[in-house]
This record gives C-alpha cells, structure tokens and sequence, in this order.
C-alpha cells in the first residue's frame, strides 16, 4: 500500500472516531473534575496523531516518529488520570498555569511510573489499556527515544533514508495509539453502547492498524 494511501485510510479512521464520538462533543467531557483531566490528555494524544501523518505525508519522517513518543506519552496519560491519579494530581493537571503550578507538576510520574502504577490498578477496566501501553513501550520506546534525543536512530535514517515498511509501520502504530485515545474517550462518556462500539473501531481498517490491535 503507497503511503499517501495509508495516510488517507489513517485520516478515515480518524474521522469514523470522532464521528462515533460525535464530533467535538468530547471535548466537552468536562464533569467530574478526573473526567475532564482525561479527556485533555486524550485530545492531545489524538493531535499528535494528526500531526505526524502531516509529517509523513511532507516527507518529514523524523519528526514524525518523534511525535509518536508524545503521542504514547499522552495516551498514557489519559489512561493513568482516568485511573489512578490522586485527587491532587488531577487537580494540579487542570491548575491555571503558574511558575508555582510549573514546579508542582514536574513532580507528577513519568510514562514507566505511570504503567508501574496501572500496572498495580485493580480496576477492570484499567487491565486491557494498560497491557497494550505496556506491550507499544516494550516494542518501540527504546527507538523513539533515540529518535527524541537526536540518537543514533534518526541520524542513520536522515544519512540512508527510511523504508517504505517502516513509515508504513509508523502510521499503523500511531493509529493503535489513536483508537486507544478514542476508546478513553468513549468511556468518559458514560456510555456503554458506544464503549462497545468503539471497542471495535477498527473493524474495516485492520490495513492500517498494527497487528496488535488488528486482531483484537
């Protein structure tokens, strides 16, 4: 499949979840307080996802496989708030922004503490997110990170250019990443149906989704 064509598929599947979701109506999930905090990260996770298919389909790979790393992040993020953040890190998430508010929240966990904690979350429906972030960071975060900090990854790949798989392989893990955002979202919601619905978004377009997630 030509990337321009994995890019428009990507661009479907994206639009089927905010269709599901109806539209911009997520980002209105504002009540309760832990709710809205999860709602945001999950909104920026989904604005990761579109920037790096603008990435890829400029040609910029690069960047847009650094993108990913934030996309992972958010998206863990999302996940970790909606489960097991403390009222007083929800709280400080949604904080007006402060040089006091900054130093607060350089205290809140990174992506390894977040998964350590979901890890321990007895929550039932913190299980199956957690075991996909848990899988996507074993897999792939050792490269995205080379990718972020200028390591050795992106320098070979800008020197020798990058193969069609691999920026195919990209766009599919970025796509996992923004069904599991759209998911997080669907259960803000309240609704169980469209949970459901959701649950099974990628029904259609397994050729842009990773195997993971494909199958699922």
């Amino acid at each position: 499949m030509p990337i321009e064509h994995l890019v428009n598929r990507s661009e479907a599947l994206d639009d089927a979840i905010v269709a599901l979701l109806g539209g911009d109506a997520y980002r209105h999930v504002a009540t309760p307080v832990r709710a809205g905090a999860s709602a945001v990260a999950a909104g920026v996770s989904l604005e990761h996802a579109r920037a790096l298919r603008v990435l890829i389909a400029n040609a910029l790979p690069s960047s847009a496989i650094a993108l990913m790393r934030l996309q992972f992040e958010a998206v863990t993020r999302a996940v970790w708030l909606l489960h097991v953040a403390d009222d007083d890190q929800v709280a400080l998430v949604l904080a007006p922004l402060s040089a006091e508010t900054e130093r607060s929240a350089r205290k809140l966990p990174m992506v390894s503490k977040m998964l350590e904690a979901l890890d321990a979350c007895p929550a039932a429906g913190a299980a199956a997110p957690t075991a996909m972030l848990n899988r996507f960071k074993a897999m792939q975060l050792h490269v995205l990170n080379s990718f972020v900090h200028g390591g050795i990854h992106p320098l070979q790949r800008h020197r020798d250019g990058y193969p069609v798989a691999m920026l195919r392989q990209v766009l599919q893990s970025s796509n996992g990443l923004m069904t599991m955002s759209g998911m997080v979202l669907a259960v803000l919601t309240g609704n169980q149906l469209l949970a459901t619905r959701m649950n099974r978004i990628h029904a259609g377009f397994e050729d842009c989704m990773p195997e993971l997630l494909a199958s699922y």
